[in-house]
This record gives C-alpha cells, structure tokens and sequence, in this order.
C-alpha cells in the first residue's frame, strides 16, 4: 500500500476556524491570527486529509 508523498507536517497544528490556528513546536505553541499565515495550514491539512481518505479508500 503506498500514497504519493507531497509533503510532511513539521510541527503539530490544530486549526480551531478562519481566524486561529495553534502550532506546536520544540520549544512553543503559536497563535497564529492572520490570514495570510493560516492559509498554509488549511493548505497542509487538505493534502494531508487527502493522502488520507486515499490510503483510507484503497485499503476497504
């Protein structure tokens, strides 16, 4: 079983609406407000989410 690779989350994010996001990292937790900055994250979390309903769908 295997998915294309397009890419790795660093750091653990939660994203709470269109106006936070919290990233974790080593050393801190980020409150992340501006559009501009959350968009990245949306972006990440819909890659990610893909990679998992195809893993998710070839494995049923």
């Amino acid at each position: 079983m295997s998915a294309p690779y397009e890419g790795s989350a660093t750091n653990g994010f939660a994203i709470f609406d269109q106006r936070l996001v919290q990233v974790d990292t080593v050393t801190a937790e980020l409150s992340v407000t501006q559009p501009r900055e959350i968009a990245p994250y949306v972006r990440m979390f819909a890659v990610l989410n893909d990679q998992l309903c195809s893993v998710t769908a070839r494995a049923s």
